[in-house]
């Protein structure tokens, strides 16, 4: 809405914040669930949750109760920031049997007593390392119950770098934070903008939720970078047209959370922007981003669905056969991840966490590599392309699902005999969940 932050009062705010976390026991190795809703006060939270060394955990106060009672029953968390206004979505097991401290940021006494200047290890409960949590993002499992990927700060690090190497900041630059605060891409948002000294502006879910609001919003506070997948993407340049709106500052734009597919309406407005690059990132959850590829400003032979591009920084890429055997050029194979971006594994999943991270045979001992479920190929330009997956996990609106998760809950369900659940794309590039039941 209309509040402003400047960098001084962020950093103030979420320093004083730190230390009341820091004195609650929170550091390396805590989580602190953030119930919160997008707000400048959620990006003070996430900034304070770091500066103590601890790792966030964002959980949408929308959700189902039941998934709330299970990120918060199976993290832990040390401390849950919350809001007066939203209390009420905490499960109430969880506050009888005071399994996570519940802070009610708007209700904190004395934070102001606490200093403004800036942490280091000597006030934290201990030293803050590469490889200790930066946050958990919960995602759909094929069993039906969720799980938590927790990702180091090293990642986390790495990616920001390789970020403003390709596409700077700075300065004048004005970051749209969109995504969802659960989907991994939102803090990306918010940490590119602000390492950088870029200005983040925060759409709110009601300008989110709304294609044409949204599209004035986007001119009226002059975003230059947008993260957003395909479907919302072609909603947007379908309606700047209608609106007769050209969006002149908005020079980036990352596709992300699905497969990149060119429309006519998306290559028709990059033709009059030439100047304004389309990125394609790749990644799940247990990497984030490991491959880009930025299309030319040429559109003329832009492919209908572009490739997903080479590795980032530190990141190395394998595809391979069932065998484990690297394929050769234009051969399907399943794609393998390996260096600084993988995750630390699924939280309290050890079983989980080995089948999906193994020992990676072509690096040094005790290298891993994580197998991400995606059918891949390389071309003949050393680019790589998406072709689908191997299981039953599916994107849509890049929200990443397992089908067996929606199938496992209608199956309790004592009216159902049985269900199947498919992804159906009558039209290309709009996917809607279908299932089938006998009752």
């Amino acid at each position: 809405d209309d509040t402003q932050l400047t960098y001084r009062e962020l950093n103030e705010q979420a320093n004083r914040l730190a230390r009341h976390l820091v004195g609650q026991g929170v550091g390396p190795e805590s989580a602190v669930a953030l119930l919160m809703e997008r707000s400048a006060e959620f990006v003070t939270a996430i900034l304070a949750v770091f500066k103590a060394g601890g790792a966030y955990l964002p959980v949408e106060p929308d959700y189902p109760a039941d998934r709330i009672l299970h990120m918060l029953t199976d993290a832990r968390p040390a401390l849950t920031l919350t809001t007066t206004t939203l209390t009420h979505h905490l499960p109430h097991t969880i506050v009888h049997d005071q399994a996570t401290q519940v802070v009610v940021l708007d209700d904190l006494p004395g934070q102001n007593s606490y200093s403004s200047t800036n942490l280091d290890d000597t006030d934290r409960t201990s030293p803050l390392l590469p490889q200790h949590p930066a946050y958990i993002l919960y995602t759909s499992g094929s069993t039906g119950r969720p799980k938590g990927v927790t990702m180091p700060v090293a990642a986390l690090t790495n990616l920001l770098a390789w970020h403003n190497q390709t596409i700077p900041g700075g300065p004048g630059r004005t970051m749209a934070q969109f995504t969802a605060t659960s989907f991994d891409i939102s803090i990306h948002e918010t940490l590119s903008a602000l390492l950088t000294g870029a200005t983040l502006a925060i759409s709110r879910d009601g300008i989110r939720h709304d294609i044409t609001a949204f599209t004035h919003w986007l001119n009226h506070h002059h975003i230059n970078e947008i993260n957003a997948p395909n479907l919302v993407l072609d909603a947007l340049y379908k309606e700047a047209t209608e609106q007769h709106l050209t969006l002149p500052h908005l020079t980036d734009i990352t596709q992300t959370g699905e497969a990149l597919t060119i429309t006519p309406t998306l290559q028709t407005l990059h033709n009059h922007h030439p100047q304004r690059q389309l990125h394609n990132h790749y990644g799940p959850t247990e990497t984030h981003v490991i491959t880009a590829y930025t299309l030319p400003e040429d559109t003329t032979h832009w492919p209908t669905t572009p490739p997903i591009g080479q590795p980032i920084a530190n990141t190395g890429i394998y595809v391979l056969d069932t065998h484990l055997n690297p394929v050769p050029t234009n051969v399907p194979g399943e794609l393998y991840a390996t260096g600084t971006q993988l995750a630390r594994g699924y939280l309290n999943r050890p079983a989980l966490t080995a089948e999906r991270f193994i020992a990676c045979p072509f690096g040094t001992p005790g290298q891993r590599m994580y197998r991400t479920g995606d059918l891949v190929r390389w071309n003949h330009n050393g680019q790589l392309e998406y072709l689908g997956r191997t299981d039953q996990q599916v994107k849509i609106r890049g929200i990443r699902i397992e089908l067996g998760e929606i199938e496992t809950t209608l199956n309790s369900r004592h009216e159902i005999a049985q269900v199947a659940v498919i992804a159906r794309e009558d039209r290309p590039g709009d996917k809607r969940l279908t299932a089938y039941l006998v009752p």
